[in-house]
Parts: C-alpha cells; structure tokens; sequence
C-alpha cells in the first residue's frame, strides 16, 4: 500500500512538471522601438516644443530681458527742462523708471508710474520714455499749461494749474500766456500761497480776469492786482486805479465805471475810481 502511494505521488509531479513550457524571456528593447515607432509623431511634436520653449526663453534672457535693456540711467529731455526746470520733479521721474527692465516697464508699469508721478505733480500731461543707449533711458515731460501765474514781489511766481500751485523759475517758459495776476506787497514774506483759493477759486478768478480784460480791453489796462483773502481788486486803467469788489458783481461794477467814463466831462483827469464801497462811485 505504501508503494503504490509513492508512485501515484511520483507520477502526478513528473506529470506536472512536463506540462509547463519554458517561456522566452520578453525583449524590451523591441517593445520599446515598437512603441516609439507607434507614437513617433507625437513624440517629435513634443520634443521640437520643448526645445523651442528652451530656446526661447534662452533668447529673451538674452536679448529683452538682458543687461543692456536694465535702465541704470534716466535722462530728462532738455527740452523738457527748458520748459519748466524743477530738480525734484526730474528726481522724481528718475528714480520712478531707474533700475527697470525697458521692456517690463513699457509693457505693465508704464501706466501706474505715471499716473503716481501725475498725483504727486498735477500739472504734468504726459511723460514719454524712449530707450537710447545700452541701459540709457530719456524722458520727455509735456506740461499742462497753467490757469493762472501769479506774480509776487521781487518777480516771484506761482502758477496754479485745477488748483494746485507750483513754483516757477526765472528761467521757466512754461505757457507764458497765461493770464498775470500781481499780488500786493504784503506776500512778499509768504514762501508759499497755498490758501489763495479759499475763498475764490481758480476759475472763478479767472471769469473775473476775462471779464474785465474784455470789457476794458486788454491794451487800456496795465495792472491787476489781486488782494488774496480781502477779495479786493485793483486795476490800472488808462492810467486810473479802479477798486473792485469781488464779493459784489463785476459786471455791475463794470456797467458803473462805463457810465462815468461815458458822461462824466472830467474823467480824463481822475486818478482813482472807487467802485466798491457805495452805490455811487467815489471818485478822486
């Protein structure tokens, strides 16, 4: 009994054993030829994208975000200090574009900058930045031109531009046509005027100037001088001084000193028309 247990067993494992095939090991270096020749197109198109991403950031790096285009000087255009010539507004511009890449500046800083150095100078209109040299940059400032220049003693000037004052060099050229405004002797201890328009504003000093200059006419009158903070005025014309109130109506004002000058005989020998004070004119 026992032998005819060790055959059976004998015999069920050689069976078994002479079932089971040898299998060849599998070739991966075929299967991966098979399957780069499969997606070979796709492959290229990816390889030739890559490279071209490697090469293009290689050029920029080179080229547009390179050294040369990194701004380490900022020139103000003469014509733009010619024109109005403040040492703190071109620092400011400067330092604004100084140490930026030209072409990241043109592209997303450009407008913010300007508009910051807008707000902190109101009376620029425009800047202009134009590369001209290996990391040289010039600047061109276009101003807005003033409402009104005033003009203190010792020909000190202020010119205000939306209400907001600057001073102006002797040299400065900024719009010289803008309306002249004398202020009166006591200003002339004052480093600034920053208060002149709280009780008149701009335009409304304005409206008054035109209105006069046209009802008088520009050629006869040789003075305006303007009492900040009293609203008085004083004008010479035709070598008379007439005193007006800003607080009254300057056309009726106006209307009071044509009638005079049209049906008063001595008018040629005035020296002072009081236009002011009463209803009446007081007149010497």
């Amino acid at each position: 009994m026992k032998k005819i247990r060790r055959i059976f067993f004998f015999n069920n494992t050689w069976s078994a054993r002479k079932k089971i095939r040898k299998r060849d090991k599998k070739n991966y270096f075929a299967w991966v030829i098979w399957w780069v020749l499969k997606w070979q197109k796709a492959l290229i198109a990816i390889t030739s994208i890559f490279l071209f991403i490697i090469l293009s950031i290689f050029l920029i790096a080179k080229t547009i975000f390179g050294p040369r285009y990194t701004l380490a000087t900022i020139l103000i255009d003469p014509e733009s200090k010619i024109e109005y010539n403040n040492p703190l507004l071109f620092l400011a511009v400067q330092e604004s574009f100084l140490w930026k890449n030209y072409f990241l500046m043109r592209w997303w800083w450009d407008r913010r900058i300007k508009d910051e150095l807008m707000q902190s100078f109101p009376h620029i209109n425009e800047l202009e930045i134009e590369l001209i040299d290996d990391q040289i940059a010039q600047v061109t400032i276009f101003y807005n031109a003033p409402t009104i220049i005033f003009l203190l003693p010792e020909q000190r000037r202020f010119a205000s531009f939306n209400e907001w004052l600057f001073l102006l060099w002797d040299e400065d050229f900024i719009d010289t046509d803008a309306p002249v405004i004398e202020l009166p002797r006591y200003t002339q201890s004052l480093e600034n005027i920053d208060g002149i328009f709280f009780m008149l504003w701009e335009q409304q000093l304005v409206d008054i100037y035109n209105t006069i200059f046209d009802v008088l006419w520009e050629e006869n009158v040789f003075e305006f001088i303007y009492l900040p903070w009293w609203e008085r005025l004083f004008v010479t014309y035709k070598w008379k001084r007439l005193f007006f109130d800003l607080t009254k109506d300057i056309n009726t004002q106006l209307a009071k000193l044509i009638n005079v000058e049209n049906h008063y005989e001595n008018f040629e020998r005035l020296v002072e028309l009081d236009l002011w004070s009463l209803d009446d004119v007081i007149i010497r």
